[in-house]
């Protein structure tokens, strides 16, 4: 029965022992157990896919709108990609790449820029309304570089890339009246 006892009180030492260490690591800044930081990197991830504002907010007739180019960047090979994107869609909607008024589907608010080839299929390429979402896939038979449709003094150099190939141009209208600028 000591032995019982004996063994009850060494566990109960190790349980409050334990409670104690994670209440101060709890208020500790960094933590005392692991006490390292992890920093954020302030460089884009190569290849990586960036959106470029085109025009700023423009009108025509009623219809607010701006375009933005999907672009990736980077010195390197790519064959294909698979990107989605999401934006309130209480603020903006797609609009038509023409005439500026509310797009019907995806192809009729996005100019293509690059070759890789797209189709707009519901399981491949979409926009999805309710969510405010859109999803681009490509590829291509051969592998293309940014860099051969522009090195960084072309196009890249004013945003900092090494090399920059536009995927689309997308067209967007403003809904929300309290929208004046982007960001």
């Amino acid at each position: 029965m000591e032995r019982l006892r004996e063994k009850v009180k060494k566990f109960k030492i190790i349980v409050w022992l334990l409670i104690l260490t994670m209440i101060a690591n709890l208020f500790a800044p960094y933590g005392f157990l692991i006490n390292t930081v992890q920093a954020a990197s302030s460089t884009l991830p190569k290849p990586a896919i960036v959106a470029v504002n085109l025009t700023g907010i423009q009108t025509t007739g009623s219809n607010r709108w701006f375009q933005v180019e999907f672009a990736a960047v980077d010195d390197s090979m790519i064959t294909a990609y698979d990107f989605q994107l999401a934006f309130d869609n209480t603020k903006f909607e797609l609009g038509n790449k023409t005439t500026k008024a509310t797009a019907t589907n995806l192809s009729v608010a996005t100019t293509q820029e690059s070759s890789m080839t797209t189709n707009f299929a519901t399981n491949t390429s979409y926009w999805n309304v309710a969510n405010g979402t859109i999803r681009f896939v490509g590829a291509n038979g051969a592998p293309e570089n940014p860099m051969d449709y522009g090195a960084a003094s072309d196009y890249g150099l004013p945003y900092g890339f090494d090399g920059y190939m536009g995927l689309y141009n997308v067209t967007f209208r403003v809904i929300d009246p309290s929208v004046t600028d982007l960001i």
